[in-house]
């Protein structure tokens, strides 16, 4: 019995390290990736005209919106592993999600 509570509290411990491992290197991945994107969308701005480096810019902000969205969802499975979050069902437009999907698909073929 005494070996079953050793090794229940040692898988416990082992969560409690991945967990804490998850929330540290989504933390520490977010943290630039804001500034990136903020600034790619800053240049888009200044290079109104030129449309190669408009390209080059969306790629990057588009990139790292799909970066940053990874590491959200990695963030929230994290969370709900822990238990530790309500969920809030919502209803969301399936076509339209689908169709985002796509055009990002395409824009990295």
């Amino acid at each position: 019995m005494n070996e079953v509570m050793q090794e229940s509290s040692k898988n416990e411990e082992q969560i409690a390290y991945q967990k804490e491992f998850l929330s540290v290197l989504g933390h520490e991945f977010k943290t630039p990736l804001n500034p990136i994107i903020g600034y790619a969308e800053v240049l888009l701005e200044k290079f109104k005209d030129d449309p190669e480096a408009r390209e080059l810019l969306l790629r990057i902000r588009d990139s790292g919106s799909d970066m940053l969205n990874k590491i959200e969802s990695i963030l929230e499975y994290n969370f709900l592993c822990s238990r530790e979050t309500i969920l809030n069902p919502r209803s969301e437009d399936f076509k339209s999600l689908l169709n985002d999907f796509c055009e990002s698909a395409k824009k990295k073929m």
